[in-house]
């Protein structure tokens, strides 16, 4: 679950991709990825471009969680193939 901007900073840096290449691969414009992540805020009122990027992030191989704070991960099976 993405709940800050930090987060999607912090996977794009795991898998190497610009805001320009998340936000296309999303489908969203790339000064919305840029504003969430400079503010460090997610829209709640637009949960449909929170959940493209938490599904592009995911077929890419990042995990994000919540517990005990916000963060973000490779997926297990990605760090093993």
């Amino acid at each position: 679950m993405i709940l800050t901007g930090a987060q999607i900073r912090a996977a794009r840096a795991l898998i190497g991709i610009t805001r320009s290449e998340l936000a296309y691969q999303a489908r969203l414009h790339p000064n919305a990825v840029k504003y969430w992540e400079v503010r460090d805020t997610i829209p709640r009122y637009q949960p449909y471009a929170v959940g493209r990027i938490e599904r592009c992030l995911e077929r890419l191989g990042v995990v994000a969680f919540a517990d005990p704070h916000p963060g973000v991960r490779l997926s297990i099976l990605d760090n093993f193939a």
